[in-house]
């Protein structure tokens, strides 16, 4: 009866350290091929995987990568608002306030530098445009 017992603790066994084999290869695969497709099929395929947090923070690079490269106002802003957790935030805030400021004095009318006030209270060129109004 003990020998059953052990057989059947070893079989259990043999099929956990399969199961954490398999998990462990396909997060290297997905982390390898480094597409979004590849890491979120993993994580459907393993919701509670001890690589998730790791699944979320690749992904949340690969879309920053993406947006930094297309370098686009409307971009950025999408970025803020579709992921206001993500670690590059504070960086996609700075880079869009950035290049509203350079639209708005490109613009330089009176109206625009009101409504940059207006839409952006927060913005480090706050200053700037009521300066330049009073200009």
């Amino acid at each position: 009866m003990k020998n059953i017992q052990t057989i059947i603790a070893m079989f259990f066994l043999l099929i956990s350290l399969h199961s954490c084999n398999n998990e462990q290869n396909d997060y290297y695969k997905a982390k390898q091929a480094n597409t979004i497709e590849s890491l979120k099929e993993f994580a459907i395929n393993y919701p509670n995987s001890v690589y998730t947090d790791s699944v979320k923070e690749i992904i949340d690079s690969i879309i920053w990568h993406t947006v930094l490269n297309a370098d686009s106002l409307n971009q950025y802003e999408k970025f803020i608002d579709e992921h206001p957790k993500s670690k590059f935030i504070k960086s996609a805030k700075e880079i869009f306030d950035s290049l509203m400021w350079q639209e708005v004095k490109q613009n330089n009318t009176i109206d625009d530098y009101e409504t940059f006030i207006d839409d952006y209270p927060d913005s480090k060129f706050i200053d700037s445009a009521k300066i330049m109004i009073e200009k």
